[in-house]
């Protein structure tokens, strides 16, 4: 008996055909594409920081809509040194919020990344980046429902310094919500120790683009020491020891500018003569409050700043026998804007080691209204000053003062001083020798 084939047998054979081409599309799909998404993305983040960049491996799932991608390393401009380092970075998306020009990641997870900064002479390792023109034109919106980073480090290598030095931030812990630039919502919470310090950061109100947020910086027991590698050689003194405790609140905003607030401690502060090693300076507490601090295309805002503490400086004669003199700072100001735009005040007011005071107060006007600025000193014995100059130079004497400023103010020396200026019992002595008197 001939067998005809019916309309269902070759209805079944070409399913059979169709399943069979579709498996082998489906197989080739999930093992090609993953090698043409990692030369895709190699390729796109080398575009973006015209870095050479490497990609250990990619994993695409499909039926999850998840992209794994496992050793990513970009590095620096030369070639020889790594710029950003990432184990691990798994991303889940929304797939189809791509056809309406919407990257939406729904969680994203980056462990064990290493970012490194290095400061040279003339800038930083990234300042290319951001020396293209930008488009304010965004292409695509982004949206990250929940972002995890954990296991993360930055580290900031400083060439520029005599003797380079290495400053590193480990333990980065970073977990984030709502990250959108369609929606001001976003949060986020990160936590590192920076340089010994913990550092705390609170994020709330983010938009992506263009950038708003409103952010919590909290910094402890920050050691102010390394402060002594930027100043200059020759400063008379330098800080040997120190912490600071601050709290800032910031605002930031893309039209609006940069709107701060923010207190600070500092604490158990010595300053020794470089070559020294006993301390000519202690500050054993001083606090500052930042109000108002506005900075918004080229013009800085200050509503107020509070600045109270105390502090001891070794008499620096023989007959001192090493004392150190009490002094106590005191200063006040107000509605301070630079370049000056509207009124505001000034007030600062100290004792001085020796016994002698210094008061400095007025009121601050727009040019070229005139500014009235008032500067009196009330025996200020110059000898514990003197050891401010460098040299061996040794300068004795009381001063007293009383001078006025009352003209438009400019960014330069008053061209107009009223007053007087007078030093009793001046001498000038060159190590033993006396030189004038």
């Amino acid at each position: 008996m001939r067998w005809t084939p019916t309309r269902s047998s070759r209805a079944v054979r070409w399913l059979a055909v169709i399943g069979v081409v579709s498996t082998l599309v489906m197989l080739t799909a999930t093992y090609a594409s993953p090698i043409v998404f990692r030369h895709l993305l190699i390729a796109r983040i080398h575009a973006i920081t015209h870095r050479p960049v490497r990609i250990e491996a990619v994993q695409l799932q499909p039926l999850r809509a998840t992209i794994v991608v496992r050793g990513l390393d970009v590095q620096d401009r030369d070639g020889a040194s790594s710029f950003v380092d990432v184990d691990r970075i798994e991303l889940q998306l929304r797939p189809w919020a791509l056809l309406r020009g919407h990257l939406w990641i729904r969680e994203a997870r980056i462990e064990g990344s290493a970012v490194r900064l290095v400061r040279l002479a003339d800038g930083f390792n990234i300042s290319d980046l951001f020396e293209e023109p930008s488009s304010s034109r965004r292409f695509l919106d982004v949206t990250v429902d929940h972002l995890v980073v954990t296991g993360s480090r930055a580290a900031l290598e400083d060439r520029a310094l005599a003797e380079p030095r290495t400053w590193s931030s480990e333990e980065i812990q970073i977990e984030a919500h709502n990250l959108s630039t369609r929606r001001d919502d976003g949060r986020a919470v990160a936590r590192s120790v920076t340089v010994g310090a913990p550092v705390s950061i609170e994020l709330r109100h983010v938009r992506l683009y263009p950038i708003h947020l409103e952010a919590v910086v909290d910094t402890a027991n920050l050691d102010l020491s390394l402060a002594r590698l930027y100043l200059p050689p020759d400063a008379a003194l330098v800080p040997e020891r120190g912490r600071a405790t601050s709290t800032l609140f910031i605002l930031l905003d893309a039209r609006d500018g940069v709107h701060a607030n923010g207190t600070s401690r500092i604490e158990d502060v010595a300053l020794v003569r470089r070559g020294e090693r006993d301390p000519s300076v202690l500050v054993p507490r001083l606090t500052m409050e930042v109000r108002d601090l506005r900075y918004r295309a080229d013009q800085l805002e200050l509503g107020g700043l509070e600045v109270a503490g105390e502090a001891r400086v070794k008499d620096p004669t023989p007959s001192g026998h090493g004392r150190f003199q009490q002094t106590t700072l005191q200063a006040s100001l107000g509605d301070v804007t630079w370049p000056v735009v509207r009124p505001g005040r000034l007030d600062v007011r100290s004792s001085v080691p020796g016994g002698g005071t210094l008061h400095l107060d007025g009121s601050l006007s727009p040019p070229p209204a005139v500014s009235q600025l008032r500067l009196r000193l009330a025996r200020v014995d110059l000898r514990p000053w003197a050891r401010l100059v460098p040299g061996s130079i040794r300068v004795e004497g009381f001063a007293e003062a009383d001078l006025r400023v009352d003209e438009p103010l400019a960014p330069a020396v008053p061209r107009h001083l009223r007053g007087y200026l007078a030093v009793n019992r001046l001498g000038v002595a060159d190590g033993t020798r006396e030189l004038a008197r």
